[in-house]
């Protein structure tokens, strides 16, 4: 379609020109002043969004280094505070141990002096059956010498005959003094049988306190 005629007079030529001349400064005012403003204000509100968005980010950051920080700071004083325990711990152990050290050392010298009190309890019945069968021995010597009839006086025999008839009298061992009497009575009898020969005197029974220290120090290794 043609914008001017043959037939238009200048008037509407003019008109018309200056009505397309008017339709292109407005495009190029558009283009040149509006439009631009326009732009400028979308890429404003799109550079404001991204620094809130930035600014969010940041904010976010922030509070998770805090966060980190914190539970940094948190685990520093639990590792503290577990230092501190193990520590606790590790003295608490030291003097446990040295008073278990102290306990044993305690116990090892009681039961040392229980042991020395046990062995003279023992020696002390070993000299007494001793000098009762050894009384016996002599007192039959004695005998003798006014009557031929009386028997020879058999040191392994008659310590045999007087273990029985001291286990006799004690019954149940069910003492401490019981049972360190059946303890002697036990090495009388062995004595009697490894180191009595038969028809032995009455002074061979002197060596059974030799016997019972030969014993222990065997036992005690030295």
């Amino acid at each position: 379609m043609r914008l001017v005629k043959q037939d238009d007079g200048i008037l509407d030529v003019l008109t018309k020109a200056v009505s397309v001349a008017g339709i292109i400064l407005g495009g190029w005012v558009y283009f040149h002043s509006i439009y631009p403003v326009f732009t400028k204000e979308q890429q404003l509100r799109e550079a404001k969004r991204e620094a809130e968005a930035l600014k969010r980010e940041r904010v976010n950051q922030q509070m998770a280094i805090a966060a980190n920080a914190q539970t940094m700071r948190t685990q520093a004083q639990e590792i503290e505070a577990q230092r501190g325990e193990l520590h606790t711990l590790q003295e608490t152990g030291a003097a446990t141990r040295a008073e278990a050290d102290r306990i044993r050392v305690q116990l090892a010298a009681e039961q040392s002096r229980a042991q020395q009190i046990e062995s003279a309890a023992i020696e002390s019945h070993l000299v007494r059956y001793r000098d009762a069968i050894v009384r016996e021995g002599v007192d039959r010597e004695v005998r003798r010498v006014f009557d031929a009839h009386v028997p020879l006086f058999d040191a392994r025999e008659y310590t045999l005959n007087y273990v029985e008839q001291q286990r006799h009298k004690i019954g149940d061992v069910n003492t401490t003094a019981a049972k360190t009497e059946a303890e002697a009575l036990s090495l009388l009898d062995q004595f009697a049988k490894t180191k009595l020969a038969p028809h032995s005197s009455y002074g061979d029974m002197y060596n059974v306190t030799i016997f019972f220290l030969d014993l222990q120090r065997r036992h005690s290794g030295l």
